[in-house]
């Protein structure tokens, strides 16, 4: 009985190929699964991919058809503000022309008077209040305080003088006696009328008109800060008439040359307008006026050469 077991075990031994491990068509299904399953995914993954790859390019176009809609929609926002804008500022504008039209006609119903004066033989009319404010012979020569005026025939006040330039020196009174209107005009009787540039000098004198000269004349040293630096230097006005309102000045030390404009320098316009000096700027300045480099930023231009012709 045993040598019929043993031969037993020994014959299953043989016919089991599986205690050596797998054989080759084991193997050979265990590789197809695999690569089909490989396959059936990848095939998944790809479709998947296509799907979500088109819905990212519907979702892309959407919102881009959104922000172009978007977009457009601010710039029609900015706009109408940008009407509106300009809307308020025209109503405010025409309130204003008309708030002050009808504070102007008070000056006509209530106690003020017109004038008329016989200036050399040429007749002018204004109101009392704005030939008075002209200079103190004309407010002298209108208070009660004094014997009445002098009249030609006609009645208008007489004054013995030429009448050059007056019309420009009432419209400068009508006007608030702005400093820049009598240069501006000044500078314009002297460059078409230059002969008569003295009589015009020798009236004004008489009749006792000042003003604040604000054209700076070539060849004149002149002191402008540099706010940024703080520092004050001294330049030399090169040309200040052939390209009025523009200067140009030379620096002393460095040479350089710059461009400004009149207003500007002189502390009226710009970046520096509402700014005060200090008093240890105005002290360097030994009473003369205090001039501003207003910066390349606000329209002041650096030269490399100037030859003025």
């Amino acid at each position: 009985m045993a040598s019929i077991f043993s031969e037993s075990d020994d014959d299953t031994s043989v016919n089991n190929p599986s205690s050596n491990g797998p054989d080759n068509d084991t193997m050979d299904i265990y590789k197809s699964i695999k690569t089909h399953i490989e396959k059936t995914w990848k095939k998944k993954f790809e479709k998947e991919k296509r799907i979500l790859e088109t819905e990212y390019r519907k979702k892309s176009a959407n919102l881009q058809k959104e922000w172009c809609s978007i977009n457009k929609q601010q710039k029609e926002i900015i706009a109408q503000q940008k009407a509106l804008k300009n809307e308020y500022e025209i109503c405010e504008k025409n309130f204003e022309i008309r708030e002050n039209s009808m504070r102007n006609a008070q000056i006509y119903s209530g106690k003020n008077k017109m004038v008329s004066i016989n200036l050399g033989g040429e007749i002018f009319h204004s109101m009392h209040s704005t030939l008075a404010t002209i200079s103190p012979f004309f407010g002298r020569l209108l208070s009660d305080a004094f014997d009445k005026p002098m009249r030609d025939k006609d009645g208008n006040i007489f004054i013995d003088m030429p009448s050059i330039g007056f019309k420009e020196i009432l419209n400068w009174a009508r006007f608030g006696k702005s400093d820049d209107y009598m240069n501006d005009f000044l500078e314009h009787f002297k460059n078409n009328s230059k002969d008569k540039i003295d009589l015009l000098e020798k009236t004004m004198n008489y009749f006792g008109i000042t003003y604040n000269n604000t054209i700076i004349e070539k060849g004149k040293k002149i002191q402008i800060y540099w706010r940024g630096d703080k520092t004050l230097l001294t330049a030399e006005v090169l040309s200040s008439k052939s390209d009025y309102p523009k200067i140009v000045v030379k620096y002393e030390g460095d040479g350089e040359i710059w461009e400004y404009c009149h207003r500007k320098i002189q502390h009226k316009l710009g970046s520096y307008s509402s700014y005060s000096a200090s008093s240890q700027v105005k002290k360097q300045c030994n009473g003369e006026p205090l001039y501003w480099h207003y910066g390349v930023h606000c329209g002041a231009k650096r030269l490399d050469t100037f030859n003025e012709t």
